[in-house]
C-alpha cells in the first residue's frame, strides 16, 4: 500500500502543475481510497486521527499568532510552549466526535486555513509539495523495518492524517469531491 500511495504521487503531479487538468479528481480520489485502505489496514481511524491532528495543529499554529505568515511552530514555540515533543497522545479521545462525515472534516480542514489566512499558500502545486513531504515522512517510519517489526502507531497515526488533511485541501481548493 505505501508503494501504491508512492506510485499515485506521479498522477497527482502531472494532473495539478501548472494548473489543475480533468485527470485530477480521479488521480486524487485514488490517492484517498488508498489512504483510507492504508487506514483500516493499520486499524487507524481516519478521522480520528485527523481530528486529533487539527487539535495538535491548532495549539502549534494558534490563529492569532499564524494569521498569514507560514512559519514552522518552532518559531512559535516561545508563545505557545509547543515543543516537537507534543503528540496526539496528549489529547483525550473525548475531543473526537465519532460521528463526523467527510464533509464536516473537509470543513473542518477549510475553517483552520482560512482562520489562519493560509490560502494565499494553499495553491495546489504548494499543496501537493506538502503532500508529497508527508508522504515522505510516513514512508520513513517503515523504511528500515523487517517483517514482523513493531512501527510507532502514534507516529504513523499522525503522519496518516498529515496525509489525509493535505490531499482533502487539495481537493478542496480544487473542488474536488474525494468521496
Amino acid at each position: 500500500l505505501l508503494f501504491t500511495l508512492i506510485s499515485l504521487l506521479g498522477p497527482i503531479s502531472s494532473s495539478i502543475h501548472p494548473t489543475p487538468l480533468p485527470s485530477l479528481p480521479s488521480s486524487l480520489t485514488s490517492f484517498f481510497s488508498h489512504l483510507l485502505l492504508l487506514s483500516q489496514t493499520l486499524k487507524i481511524s481516519l478521522s480520528t486521527s485527523i481530528q486529533k491532528k487539527l487539535l495538535l495543529n491548532s495549539q502549534k499554529y494558534p490563529a492569532k499568532l499564524c494569521k498569514g505568515k507560514s512559519g514552522k511552530y518552532t518559531s512559535y514555540t516561545e508563545q505557545t510552549g509547543v515543543t516537537t515533543s507534543l503528540t496526539t497522545q496528549t489529547l483525550s479521545d473525548d475531543t473526537v466526535d465519532l460521528n463526523l462525515s467527510y464533509v464536516n472534516l473537509r470543513d473542518s480542514i477549510t475553517s483552520f486555513a482560512v482562520s489562519r489566512s493560509w490560502s494565499k499558500f494553499h495553491t495546489p502545486p504548494n499543496l501537493f509539495l506538502a503532500l508529497t513531504g508527508e508522504v515522505g515522512e510516513l514512508v520513513e517510519i517503515f523504511q528500515w523495518l523487517q517483517d514482523g517489526d513493531a512501527h510507532d502507531e502514534e507516529h504513523v497515526m499522525m503522519e496518516v492524517a498529515d496525509c489525509a488533511i493535505y490531499v482533502m485541501r487539495i481537493g478542496g481548493v480544487c473542488g474536488v469531491d474525494l468521496v
